[in-house]
């Protein structure tokens, strides 16, 4: 009896494992990550346009377009950036917003205010002044931008994860009918035939001992 029990929970465990290799397949075939970071950040910066070298454009365009988010994620590189680092976010938000400013000068808040004041109408620009008007140095307004993108991160996290489980029982869904997995004949026929219910039990066990070895020799 406690074969077939173990027998049982591991066929599923294997089954689950596999879902979750599909699903992972999947959501970088079809660049999932990438697209929801995106969606994250043009979330973050919709509505709001400023002052670029071509004139007015959006701002969620201009970020993608930038030099250095270029040169973070590099032509050559396939599909899209599936992190960006809250450090990497602040950096080319400021590259797009600030004028006036010489790449020898120190920044400070009263250039920050002359920039982010002179940008069109916007919420990306209300919030920017509001956290200069609370900041009482520069690091503390990037310390502000820095956790608002993070907290935005987080939610885009959240909808990934919701994808990704719709994705996971669609495949578990489909590996069943593809598998005929039916839990009372795989009972019935692991109770008919108990050798191949102690087999897989061994299996189980011997899954479980290498598991265990690897871990204990990734934390060692």
């Amino acid at each position: 009896m406690l074969d077939i029990v173990i027998s049982l929970v591991f066929l599923f465990l294997l089954l689950s494992l596999l879902a979750s290799a599909l699903q992972e397949i999947i959501a970088s075939w079809l660049d999932l990550r990438g697209k929801y970071l995106e969606k994250g950040i043009d979330n973050i910066l919709s509505g709001q346009n400023f002052e670029g070298r071509s004139g007015v454009q959006s701002l969620s365009d201009g970020f993608f377009g930038s030099v250095l988010f270029k040169k973070l994620y590099p032509p050559h590189i396939k599909g899209k950036p599936d992190y960006l680092s809250s450090d990497s976010f602040v950096s080319i938000l400021l590259q797009l917003i600030i004028k006036h400013q010489h790449s020898t000068e120190p920044l400070t808040l009263a250039s920050l205010k002359t920039s982010v004041n002179e940008m069109p109408t916007g919420d990306v620009k209300e919030l920017l002044q509001y956290y200069l008007k609370e900041a009482r140095s520069v690091t503390q307004f990037k310390i502000s931008v820095l956790n608002w993108y993070d907290e935005v991160m987080r939610e885009v996290t959240g909808w990934y994860k919701r994808a990704a489980k719709k994705w996971l029982f669609a495949i578990g869904f489909i590996l069943a009918i593809f598998f005929n997995v039916n839990t009372f004949s795989i009972y019935s026929h692991l109770e008919v035939n108990p050798e191949i219910a102690s087999q897989i039990a061994d299996q189980a066990s011997g899954f479980v001992e290498n598991e265990r070895a690897i871990l204990m020799d990734s934390v060692i």
